[in-house]
């Protein structure tokens, strides 16, 4: 018979690596909205909005929770 050890390191992540992760998500989804309606409606620069959120969805990936 086969025993199959479990990892040294769990993937499973805390849920408040997850809610932090969710909410940055909504944040820089909201901002990206924002930017996005203010710049049709009001002024082009207001794209600069949308473009900092998705900067920020690009700079906060999931953690692995191999930290």
């Amino acid at each position: 018979m086969t025993v199959i050890n479990a990892p040294a390191t769990s993937i499973s992540r805390k849920s408040s690596d997850r809610r932090t992760h969710r909410l940055i998500c909504v944040a820089a989804g909201g901002l990206a909205l924002l930017g996005g309606t203010l710049a049709l409606v009001v002024h082009p620069w207001f794209a600069s909005l949308a473009a900092v959120g998705g900067i920020w969805l690009i700079f906060a990936p999931e953690s692995n929770g191999l930290n």
